[in-house]
């Protein structure tokens, strides 16, 4: 009788063991999905920060606006950027600059189905948009550990050129 208890009482800490280093296996890919995520995002914004206010204009007539898809297509000082083009590709944030390729900003991991420019100026010049930017973590199997996603929404101005 008391080999039944030990055993029994040896089955539930095995038990419970299991079910600790799973959780713990669960909580790092999370934390993994969360970290690409965030690190695509910050990134990208970083990239479109550094870029817009590097830019001498905002082409609106070339730009789309107030979409989940925009354009947004910059007029840069050197001509061999000039023009850089940020868009979604196939699920990713690009920039393309002058005749150049696109080029992918967020990382392969992640899905980028908004990229939404407001342009909050007035008057027929752009100098000032609103980008909101959603990235998802990919997640073909539909697994809740694999869930991520970041919502920013974030304004830029092109700086003034000092004479």
């Amino acid at each position: 009788m008391e080999l039944i208890l030990y055993v029994g009482i040896l089955v539930i800490l095995l038990g419970a063991s299991v079910l600790s280093a799973l959780s713990a296996a669960n909580t790092r890919v999370k934390a993994l999905a969360r970290h690409e995520v965030n690190y695509s995002t910050q990134f990208a914004q970083d990239v479109l920060s550094h870029t817009i206010r590097r830019a001498q204009s905002i082409d609106s007539g070339a730009s789309t606006f107030d979409n989940a898809s925009s354009v947004l297509v910059l007029i840069m000082d050197d001509p061999l950027e000039s023009p850089t083009t940020f868009e979604l590709t196939t699920g990713q944030l690009t920039v393309t600059r002058g005749a150049g390729a696109a080029i992918p900003i967020t990382t392969g991991h992640v899905d980028v189905p908004t990229f939404q420019v407001e342009n909050l100026s007035r008057g027929s010049k752009v100098n000032d948009v609103r980008i909101t930017l959603l990235v998802e973590h990919k997640n073909p199997s539909n697994l809740s550990q694999f869930f991520a996603d970041l919502t920013t929404v974030e304004s830029f101005s092109l700086r003034q050129k000092q004479l």
